[in-house]
């Protein structure tokens, strides 16, 4: 069983917006699963055991039932979200069949947010169903699996409460300032061609070697109005060592963009140089994201994996 920090004491965080969860000390293991992609290359945590999903009404998840759910996602993975928040409004808003956990982390000079979030919409076979739906609750069933994305994403500095987050956006279409109410971003996603930003972030990696086609999986994409990092293991090792790389990413993207924020260079002078105007990564730093990004690689010859049309991405530790 896990432990909600109720605002007592032990958090600062406002106890309407989201909540602590933390592991049992004695259950810090995740149970064994494989990360896999389906036919539509979105990726699935598929474990050992089961746990049951409740009915769950068509206007989103509660929040006694997102209380309840990260009780059992915590039994399966405490290695990831040990002592990160529920957040109990979705974000977007029109995630309602989500729940999203969010910690913080700092880099040399820009914040970031893991964010984790978990997709409960039935998608399971007819016979994981335990209770129909209707017009007003989905159905309740058993599942082995979870769909979620799991992004690191730049924000600007804040000591609200974790769900008010505000990632710092990567291109000038997509913002707006006002005086009245500071920068924050919008969009009509109609108006967003994701796949054009996805490219324009692409380009700016062609220096390093993904063992695992850009085309069926992408680490780094546009996702939050910003640059969005994946890491699909997200234990606090891996965090912090994706922080330290996805914040030299970041940085060269902001200027081959011009985005309107500060940052000191100097600071990331073993990792990037400007020549003639330009920047780009050091040689000791493409090497480094090499070595970290070539322990993820695509199994697609399994027997399961071809029956279900699934690809798996392994992972090396």
């Amino acid at each position: 069983m896990i432990k909600i920090d109720n605002n007592k004491g032990r958090c600062s965080l406002t106890a309407e917006k989201s909540k602590i969860v933390r592991a049992d000390q004695s259950k810090k293991e995740n149970v064994y699963g494989e990360v896999l992609l389906n036919e539509r290359k979105n990726e699935f945590y598929k474990f050992e055991g089961s746990i049951e999903v409740p009915r769950i009404s068509v206007n989103g998840i509660s929040r006694d039932q997102k209380i309840m759910l990260s009780e059992r996602i915590m039994e399966i993975i405490p290695g990831f979200l040990d002592n990160y928040s529920v957040i109990f409004e979705p974000k977007p808003a029109a995630e309602t069949l989500f729940i999203h956990f969010a910690k913080k982390y700092k880099g040399r000079f820009f914040d970031f947010i893991h964010l984790f979030k978990i997709d409960f919409k039935f998608s399971g076979n007819p016979d994981s169903m335990i209770e129909k739906g209707d017009n007003f609750n989905y159905p309740s069933y058993r599942t082995d699996r979870f769909y979620y994305k799991s992004y690191l994403l730049p924000v600007y500095p804040s000591d609200d409460d974790i769900s008010e987050f505000k990632t710092i956006p990567l291109f000038k279409e997509v913002s707006h300032k006002s005086q009245d109410e500071g920068f924050f971003t919008y969009a009509l996603f109609d108006d967003i061609d994701i796949e054009v930003y996805d490219k324009i972030i692409a380009d700016s990696l062609g220096e390093f070697t993904f063992l695992i086609p850009q085309g069926i999986f992408r680490f780094l994409q546009y996702a939050y109005f910003t640059s969005a990092f994946t890491v699909i293991d997200p234990f606090d090792s891996k965090l912090k060592e994706a922080v330290d790389l996805f914040e030299v990413i970041f940085v060269r993207l902001v200027r081959d963009n011009d985005v309107d924020i500060k940052y000191d260079s100097d600071v990331f002078s073993e990792s990037l140089v400007i020549k003639d105007g330009k920047m780009f990564f050091t040689e000791s730093f493409i090497n480094k994201f090499n070595r970290y990004i070539s322990k993820y690689s695509l199994v697609t010859n399994e027997d399961y994996l071809l029956l279900n049309s699934w690809k798996k991405i392994e992972i090396t530790r």
